[in-house]
Order: C-alpha cells, then structure tokens, then sequence
C-alpha cells in the first residue's frame, strides 16, 4: 500500500500523472486501495455535465454501497484523470524572513478525454 502512495510523491516537481483502469478490470477493491483512490481519484465535481448526468443516473440506480459508487463508476467507464502538484512559497511571518515551500495536489480531468464513451446504455450493461 505505500507504494501506491509514495510513488506519486516522487520527483512530483516534474511529473503529472495520468491514471486509467482498465476496461473490464473487476470491480471488487481492497480497503487500502479505495483509500487511495479517496486521496488520489478524480471527484465528481471535475466532470463534465454529460459525465455528471452519467453519474448521476448510476449512483441512483447502483447496488454499490455509497462509499464504492464513485470508483465503481470510475472504473467500469473506464475514466481517466491526471494528477498534478502545485508549488508555492509562503512568508510565515510579515517582520522575519522565514518561508515555506508549499505543496498543493490537483486533480484535474483530462480534456482529451471522449466523454460520449460514458453513456447511461454502457451504466446499464
């Protein structure tokens, strides 16, 4: 499980990630990795409004348990994301001159994605 973790801290500066499931992956996730996808996998706010009606359909009609709906929905669309790091410096004191380097994670859709593969008839199957 830290490997699923750390590995996305390594040269971050340099790296964004582009992260895919599989089409037809199994739908059934360890705990450690549903985690993971909490702290790294894209959230519904990202996606487009066609992606979103999608989603919604599916979360109302989903035998999932909530807290599996959104990477069962993610992974049997088969949908895609990047993540990215964002780097800034911070004054922590106005009279001294003491900074920190500050890391932010992004998670962004990615817009080369074809959003007409995400459709209420695939939901369904």
């Amino acid at each position: 499980m830290e490997a699923w973790n750390n590995v996305l801290y390594l040269i971050p500066e340099k790296h964004s990630w582009f992260i895919w499931f599989k089409k037809g992956i199994s739908l059934k996730f360890p705990k450690w990795f549903i985690k993971w996808f909490r702290d790294f996998g894209p959230l519904p706010s990202l996606f487009p409004q066609k992606v979103a009606e999608v989603y919604n359909y599916f979360r109302e009609h989903s035998s999932f348990v909530p807290g599996y709906r959104l990477i069962s929905f993610v992974a049997s669309q088969s949908i895609t994301w990047i993540l990215a790091w964002d780097y800034s410096i911070i004054n922590l004191y106005e009279e001294v001159d003491i900074k920190l380097l500050s890391r932010r994670l992004r998670i962004k859709w990615w817009k080369k994605f074809n959003n007409d593969v995400v459709n209420i008839t695939k939901v369904q199957d």
